[in-house]
């Protein structure tokens, strides 16, 4: 009962009311839009209106925006649940979607209704009010939706477990590699060329400041994603431990502390709101990609999950060798 009401409640929060939400805006804007100048104003800086575009850009930005996450939550995020799956970062990714598509209907639908009326473009009053107006209750929407839906602690879809057999006296162990797809590392590596290209290009214009302050993004960058694109996994005799890159950062349970180990799937932005190494609720997730992880409860503390490959081994050897210390 408990599981259906978290993923009915997620349903509304995160996909009927940001829909419902979009589609009033976009037939307000219907409405008004014959009544507004063509070409219409659709952009504003610090000096007021600077920019034109034909007036159907309204609704089809209100669409994108206010459907997009819904539909991304729809198709993965509803599936994930009902498969088992849970945690504070669905509850989040769901009061996101909502406050999102109130804040982008308001802003966008006031852009229009300001104009109705007006003979050009160019005499579109200030949109400051609206996008005032539009982020208090994007956020008061999303607040809204986040405490409408129950409290979760992570949870995950367990995947078919393995057995192994330990002899006494026998010493095995397992070694995987967390490892980030291959889209991700392009991405990483993608940012560091850009910023040192820019870096690059302002030393060649002396502007050495704005150089050194790129340069300095960039290794921070390289840094960060080294963390975040690959991780050692070791199961033996003496617990599990997982380390990034150097040795850092490092996380250990031991063989004693083990209570249970099972094979698991995630969703790194559903069950840990992104990649990386993350805290939530109850876990400490090491989440380089969605799909595959070993998960390890402890007998008191946080959970570790690790996405690795042939996890299903690791959870059935550590369970064999937790099991052989017991006895």
């Amino acid at each position: 009962m408990a599981d259906s009401i978290v993923s009915r409640r997620f349903v509304i929060v995160g996909i009927v009311a940001p829909i419902l939400v979009t589609l009033m805006a976009i037939a307000a804007q219907l409405v008004w839009l014959p009544q507004t100048p063509e070409p219409i104003a659709v952009h504003w800086g610090l000096d007021g209106v600077d920019g034109s575009g034909p007036g159907w850009t309204y609704p089809f930005f209100t669409l994108v925006l206010g459907v997009a996450l819904p539909l991304w939550l729809l198709f993965s995020g509803v599936k994930r649940l009902r498969g088992g799956a849970g945690g504070w970062s669905f509850r989040f990714l769901a009061a996101t979607s909502l406050g999102l598509a109130v804040f982008a209907s308001v802003m966008l639908t006031w852009s229009v209704r300001i104009q109705v009326g007006l003979d050009s473009w160019q005499d579109a009053p200030s949109i400051t009010p609206g996008i005032v107006a539009a982020t208090l209750l994007g956020i008061g929407a999303g607040l809204v939706g986040y405490l409408f839906q129950p409290k979760q602690e992570a949870r995950f879809a367990e995947l078919p477990k393995a057995r192994i057999d330990v002899a006494t006296g026998e010493r095995i162990a397992w070694l995987g590699t967390a490892r980030a797809s291959k889209g991700a590392v392009a991405v990483v590596i993608g940012g560091v060329v850009l910023l040192l290209a820019g870096s690059l290009a302002c030393w060649l214009a002396g502007e050495t400041a704005v150089a050194w302050l790129l340069i300095a993004i960039a290794v921070l960058i390289a840094g960060l994603g080294l963390t975040m694109t690959e991780a050692d996994v070791r199961v033996d005799s003496s617990g599990v431990e997982v380390r990034g890159p150097a040795g850092w950062p490092r996380s250990r349970i031991a063989l004693n502390e083990v209570a249970t180990a099972t094979a698991v799937n995630v969703e790194a932005l559903g069950s840990f709101g992104g990649w990386g190494w993350r805290r939530v609720p109850g876990a400490l997730g090491v989440v380089l990609r969605s799909g595959e992880a070993l998960r390890v409860e402890r007998k008191e503390g946080h959970a570790l999950v690790v996405t690795v490959d042939d996890a299903a081994t690791a959870a059935a050897l550590l369970t064999a060798l937790a099991s052989r210390t017991g006895e």
